[in-house]
């Protein structure tokens, strides 16, 4: 799995972990993505494949649009203002999540043409990540909004959600230099010890952080990557899985 490919499990998942933050905020440039080198490595990428940097392009032209596509779906300002005035009371939570988790997952859609772009600029093996990715949001957004958005309103997961991005840049940033450079097809036994500890990274963060129940959403992605690769016959993950 090619670094390319771990930023975009990091946008694709996040997407369903915290669908408050669907709306970029006005600190951000449109279009931005995770990590640094993130653009410059896609447009490598889409160049090599399709020869030219229109692909890349419409990528970003997408991503840019993804907010007013998703305001057709979801008032996005109502919601992250609602969102910040939610408390544990379900008298006060359950009308929010009965009202939005519907129209946040009629507003994935819109991530549909910037996935289908991607896929232009993918090796197969990246692409069947993307798949599993894009098949497992809505499945996400279900675990988010379970029992009235308990995760998210739980005093306990509050910390570890504020935290969240630190601790996914820490635990990934567990991964070798070789194994973000090879397609996943190509992992052995070495390369297979790189996710692990990134997951066993991951749940004991959120673990002391009394988040724990985070790795119900995270595995809803991992396990069927790792089901997708070599590292499915590796004892360790094995068990995971």
């Amino acid at each position: 799995m090619s670094k390319t490919s771990i930023y975009l499990i990091c946008l694709l998942g996040l997407v369903s972990c915290k669908f408050s933050s669907i709306s970029a905020s006005s600190s951000e440039p449109a279009g931005s993505l995770p990590g640094v080198d993130l653009l410059s490595e896609l447009q490598s990428k889409c160049l090599n494949k399709t020869g030219s940097n229109e692909t890349v392009g419409m990528v970003v032209g997408l991503i840019d649009m993804l907010p007013s596509c998703m305001n057709l779906q979801v008032d996005l300002d109502a919601l992250r203002r609602e969102f910040f005035s939610l408390t544990a009371d379900l008298a006060v939570r359950k009308p929010f999540f009965e009202k939005y988790c519907p129209q946040v997952t009629s507003a994935l859609g819109c991530l549909h043409p910037v996935v289908h772009e991607l896929r232009k600029c993918l090796d197969p093996e990246e692409t069947e990540v993307i798949n599993i990715l894009v098949n497992n949001i809505p499945e996400g957004i279900k675990l988010v909004c379970k029992n009235d958005g308990e995760i998210l309103v739980a005093e306990s997961s509050i910390k570890c959600e504020e935290n969240l991005m630190e601790y996914v840049n820490e635990c990934f940033g567990l991964t070798s230099k070789i194994t973000g450079e090879l397609i996943i097809s190509d992992y052995y036994k070495k390369e297979c010890d790189d996710p692990s500890a990134t997951r066993s990274c991951l749940a004991t963060k959120l673990n002391e952080c009394g988040g724990s129940s985070w790795m119900d959403v995270i595995d809803l992605f991992f396990k069927p990557i790792v089901k997708a690769s070599p590292c499915k016959n590796i004892r360790i993950l094995k068990k995971l899985i």
